[in-house]
């Protein structure tokens, strides 16, 4: 732009130029300048990063957006995400965040992330890598926090964190007494501890996945039985002739057609329809967590029965799209 001469001789650095801005280039030679003008778009690559109030920390909702540093005129982003294993999943879209979701996630572990912006047709150099750590948190379930727990033998049930090997809850009585029970399966039961009857207890969860705890989920308020029992140990449990030994839940429930059945042992798993149709069978294990996914069950009332040792629990679902 202009008509400043920038140099004498056969090549030349240019000066700061602007992204997407129209320069034009002439040939001069003393007082002699060449008629012809060339036209020439200046496309400035900017380099950019996972942005500062993001880098470094922990996520623990796995849809929380992982954000880059704007670059003007960018029109794509592209992550190269690298596991501690030097394993690199690549995301690339028009936004200039992305998800833990999007991407099978190891929880608890740590991420560098580099990221690149794509400006008209070319990408730029990957920006500096900064680490993110994803920690899936779990907390107790929606239907039991803030309710209080009919029995001491009731299972007190967290939500699911996906490749949990254990759960460790944290209960914390009105004078802030603190009781720890690791257990192997979501859930716990007030008759594993010396609770105070009618207590209102603080209710954290944390998930084991690897070889250690993530950090712990929000607290929620879960009141102890009105009567007291004793630990497991000191007592010898009488079961009547038609009590089942084992428990199981199905929920959410109402669902929209895809719901989780966790048990507290392993087993067979029927689903009937309200005519005692058989409509599916799963197996529940220790290789699956004790848990299994159902999933696209048309609307309706169906009856899930599970059977252990010749015992038989029933419980009746409704799938409401």
């Amino acid at each position: 732009t202009g008509g400043t001469s920038l140099f004498t001789g056969t090549s030349f650095t240019t000066p700061s130029l602007t992204s997407t801005t129209t320069y034009y280039a002439e040939v001069a030679n003393g007082s002699c300048v060449n008629a012809t003008r060339e036209a020439v778009v200046a496309t400035i690559g900017g380099c950019t990063k996972i942005q500062t109030s993001q880098c470094g920390t922990t996520i623990t909702n796995v849809n929380t957006g992982v954000w880059a540093k704007n670059i003007l005129g960018a029109t794509d982003y592209k992550f190269e995400i690298t596991d501690p294993s030097s394993n690199v999943t690549v995301l690339e879209g028009t936004s200039r965040n992305f998800k833990f979701s999007q991407f099978a996630f190891v929880n608890n572990t740590t991420y560098n992330v580099r990221v690149s912006a794509k400006t008209g047709s070319v990408y730029s150099e990957y920006g500096a890598s900064c680490s993110v750590r994803i920690e899936q948190t779990s907390k107790i379930q929606t239907s039991q926090c803030g309710v209080q727990i009919a029995t001491p033998t009731t299972n007190v049930w967290s939500r699911i964190v996906t490749g949990a090997t254990g759960y460790r809850f944290e209960l914390t009585d009105q004078s802030n007494n603190v009781t720890i029970l690791d257990n192997p399966t979501r859930s716990f039961k007030y008759n594993q501890f010396t609770y105070i009857p009618g207590e209102v207890y603080s209710v954290r969860v944390s998930a084991k996945t690897g070889s250690y705890y993530a950090i712990y989920g929000a607290a929620c308020n879960v009141t102890a039985p009105a009567t007291i029992a004793s630990r497991p140990q000191e007592v010898v449990e009488l079961k009547s002739l038609n009590e089942p030994t084992f428990d199981f839940e199905a929920f959410p429930n109402p669902s929209n057609g895809d719901f989780t059945i966790s048990s507290s042992e392993a087993g067979t798993f029927k689903i009937l329809n309200e005519l005692g149709q058989l409509i599916r069978t799963v197996e529940i294990t220790e290789a699956n967590g004790n848990q299994v996914n159902v999933e696209n069950m048309p609307n309706g009332a169906y009856f899930v029965t599970g059977r252990l040792n010749g015992e038989a629990v029933t419980k009746k679902v409704i799938v409401v799209r």
